[in-house]
């Protein structure tokens, strides 16, 4: 019954004596040789099969009797591959044979082959696109990257293979993208699987030396037989000069109707703010039409500086740039500023490191960023506290700290400090943390914020040193 069940299998099954001579051979040997059971049995390889494969054969069993013990390989007829096993097995009278168990492999291996080739070929795009192509599994763990990381965010590929992206993205921006998918993925189940489908979106990175990198993220989920989502396979791309020549040119645009408006808005407010100076020149006797005619005078000064703020952050100046002593110009500033934060109950403390290089700057625009983050420290705190100004140096930049006791910021309110026409304020128009920004870098330096709700703010300027040969 055994016998004829090792007939029916569709692979060559074999025994040998111990000097290589045919015992037995199964059904599929004999038709695959074109042999009658009687032209095998008690012949050798040489008499039997093709010399190609018959060489393999003998060399295989004498290899598997040196041994002793179970040998697999490859080995080859022509285009045709079979993966053999021999083993050494017991006969009568305590003789001792091979047995062997060969398999045709050729479709398998050829497809195995052209699969490889195919991996190959998407690897090598893969490798060699500029854009990042990530492969996350779906507990949002990197399980494959491509090199072009290393170009956009500075990172080996192998630095990030097996991370969370919870350990890689900025907690906000990780909690976004969590959201995202988690939407996404919600959506196709109670629609359908649609497997064409991606989303995308943008993501702020940060590159390995910490400056933030914009990426824009095309995601799909990948499936397997059944439609059930295994993991995620993303392109990011980095956008971040692109989205700052949109920037560039939506100030630009800005800056023209900025220009218009103003010019529109001026005249007739110089008319109004005129003719409620010019009426309270004459004696006016009741109170309350002279404190009118005041607030429309403090408040036409106020819609006149709110022009202004928008026509400097929208058109900035190259300004006159020349050699500053650093300690000169916040001494200038907090001269201006200390009588009023001390009615305020609010004390500075200056801390700087003598005798630092001098910086390469525009003193009045240094000037207005000081004057801008000081007054938004002020503000934070309503009820006093303490703002210390220090100076040091930090590689090849003049470092200037100011940090105040005041009500902190939360996470949400950091990520969009720089944007314009973004304020926690009631009164304000939002440009002010912009302005400063485009100042400083302008000058090529760093403006950063370190805050936390209840733990005060530290604003840290980077200003780089003036070099000595100009």
């Amino acid at each position: 019954m055994f016998r004829e069940f090792l007939n029916f299998l569709p692979d060559i099954v074999y025994l040998k004596d111990y000097e290589g001579r045919y015992l037995w051979a199964n059904r599929t040997f004999l038709q695959f040789f074109g042999k009658e059971e009687k032209e095998v049995i008690g012949k050798v390889d040489s008499e039997v099969i093709p010399q190609e494969l018959a060489v393999q054969w003998q060399t295989s069993d004498r290899e598997v009797i040196s041994l002793k013990k179970p040998i697999i390989r490859e080995e080859h007829l022509g285009e045709i591959i079979f993966e053999t096993m021999r083993f050494l097995v017991p006969l009568s009278e305590g003789k001792i044979g091979v047995a062997g168990y060969s398999r045709d492999v050729t479709l398998h291996k050829k497809m195995e082959e052209s699969l490889k080739a195919s991996e190959e070929k998407y690897r090598i795009i893969a490798e060699n696109v500029n854009d990042i192509i990530w492969g996350i599994d779906m507990d949002l763990r990197v399980v494959y990257i491509s090199a072009s990381l290393e170009h956009i965010l500075g990172y080996k590929p192998e630095e990030l293979i097996g991370k969370s992206l919870e350990e890689i993205l900025p907690p906000g921006e990780y909690k976004k993208m969590k959201k995202i998918l988690e939407e996404e993925l919600t959506r196709e189940e109670e629609k359908g699987t649609d497997k064409l489908r991606s989303r995308t979106f943008e993501i702020k990175y940060i590159h390995k030396s910490g400056h933030p990198v914009l990426l824009e993220v095309k995601a799909n989920f990948i499936r397997n037989q059944d439609g059930v989502p295994t993991g995620i396979l993303e392109v990011a791309r980095d956008v971040t000069q692109r989205k700052e020549m949109e920037e560039t040119q939506r100030l630009s645009q800005l800056g023209k109707l900025v220009a218009d408006i103003a010019h529109e808005v001026n005249n007739p407010l110089m008319i109004i703010s005129g003719r409620a100076q010019l009426a309270l020149m004459e004696e006016i006797s009741d109170p309350e039409v002279k404190k009118t005619l005041e607030i429309i005078l403090i408040e036409c000064q106020r819609v006149k500086d709110i022009i202004q703020r928008i026509l400097r952050y929208s058109r900035p100046g190259k300004g006159e740039f020349k050699e500053l002593n650093i300690e000169r110009v916040i001494e200038d500033v907090v001269a201006i500023l200390e009588h009023q934060f001390q009615l305020v109950n609010i004390s500075i403390v200056r801390n700087y490191t003598p005798n630092l290089p001098q910086v390469w700057a525009d003193d009045k625009q240094i000037e207005e960023v000081l004057m801008n983050l000081l007054i938004n420290a002020r503000d934070a705190m309503p009820e006093g506290g303490k703002i210390e100004i220090s100076t040091s140096s930090q590689d090849n930049f003049l470092r200037i700290d100011i940090k105040d006791t005041g009500t902190g910021m939360s996470k949400e309110v950091l990520d969009r400090i720089f944007e314009p026409f973004f304020s926690t304020k009631k009164r304000g128009t939002g440009l002010g943390v912009s302005i400063c920004y485009n100042i400083i870098k302008a000058h090529k330096g760093e403006l950063k914020f370190v805050s936390a709700p209840g733990k005060g703010t530290t604003v840290t300027i980077l200003l780089p040193f003036l070099k000595k040969d100009g």
